[in-house]
């Protein structure tokens, strides 16, 4: 956990910060360092266990201690930023991040951990409480996606992103035609399978997870406009099938703001109808011409219907969702199935 590299050809694991680079190259850089959401570490104690005091949670940085820690402090991820920072201040060929999901809460009595041989501690030594843990893993009930979002964004800053052309000009669609649509980029992919059911046991004997919300498998959208509609396309893996429970929604972001409307959406288009959610609840704004044919949707909404002017380029966000409840945006990652993942979303 300190004291760098030991020999030449050695890779890290898990470090306190400031972290150390490790394979020095012949130009002065480094072939790794490590990123770590916590460390079961303490002053005076390199390695311990999580439920030791004093140990250097989610909240905990090198800069303020445990300054930082509070109650929900652990939403926040202060510790990882701070590695984060570092390792891409310091630009290595690899950054190597702990940790995923630790699978289970070991526990541990005595040496080495619990160090008092009088002590009835037991050692929580990876994974104690949602402060003293490193998953980046969503859950449903403690920091949700929160880590996983700031997973995301570091890597796009070490990483950098390629620059896309949105080379979409305004074009009419013939709704029955869905040909129109094959010159229309960009495209906007997403990955297949993601509607799988999922029937498995969970670790021991007590719990055995099943989910079988998955029906419509997205994976491939795209859009275009003209002066008087915005029109919408979706493909998925297989026929559609429609009749079930927010099949086949378009959701809108069309301010970009996430403190209007649910969860930051706008607009819900669902069975041929536009609702606006951005007064906390569902109010009809108009019908939405749509067309089904196989595996392929488009519809289009009239300009006026949500409140967009004409001849203004749409520079709003969307997302389409299948079989998923709406009561709670974890849902996204859980049920059904949405494009894009979670709680990303396609960027016009």
């Amino acid at each position: 956990y300190a004291g760098g590299p030991r020999r030449e050809d050695q890779w890290g694991w898990l470090e306190i910060a400031p972290q150390n680079g490790y394979v020095k190259k012949p130009d002065g850089r480094y072939e790794m360092c490590t990123v770590g959401v916590a460390q079961n570490a303490r002053d005076g104690r390199i390695c311990t266990h999580f439920n030791d005091k004093g140990t250097y949670g989610r909240s905990y940085t090198a800069r303020f201690k445990h300054e930082k820690l509070t109650k929900d402090s652990y939403k926040y991820g202060y510790n990882v930023q701070e590695q984060w920072d570092n390792a891409i201040a310091m630009d290595p060929d690899f950054i190597f991040v702990t940790g995923w999901n630790e699978w289970m809460m070991g526990k541990f009595p005595g040496e080495p951990w619990v160090l008092d041989k009088n002590s009835t501690q037991i050692g929580f030594v990876d994974q104690y409480d949602y402060e003293h843990s490193r998953d980046i893993e969503p859950d449903c009930d403690g920091y949700l996606d929160l880590y996983y979002m700031q997973l995301t964004a570091n890597i796009r800053r070490y990483k950098g992103l390629q620059h896309i052309e949105r080379r979409n000009a305004e074009k009419t669609i013939d709704l029955k035609n869905f040909h129109d649509w094959d010159d229309v980029l960009p495209e906007y992919y997403t990955q297949k399978g993601t509607a799988a059911h999922r029937d498995y046991p969970a670790l021991g004997t007590q719990l055995h997870y099943t989910n079988n919300s998955g029906i419509n498998d997205f994976v491939l959208a795209k859009y275009a406009y003209d002066k008087d509609f915005i029109y919408f396309y979706v493909e998925c893996a297989k026929d559609i099938v429609l009749g079930h429970k927010n099949a086949m929604t378009l959701l809108l972001d069309t301010d970009r703001r996430k403190e209007t409307g649910w969860e930051g959406y706008d607009y819900k288009i669902i069975s041929g109808k536009c609702f606006s959610m951005i007064r906390g609840s569902l109010e009809y704004r108009g019908d939405v011409e749509t067309s089904v044919e196989g595996n392929r949707m488009a519809l289009r909404i009239p300009r006026e219907t949500i409140d967009f002017e004409k001849d203004k380029k749409p520079d709003f966000e969307f997302k389409w969702i299948d079989n998923i409840e709406m009561a709670d945006v974890m849902e996204f990652y859980r049920d059904g199935d949405c494009a894009p993942f979670g709680r990303f979303n396609y960027v016009m």
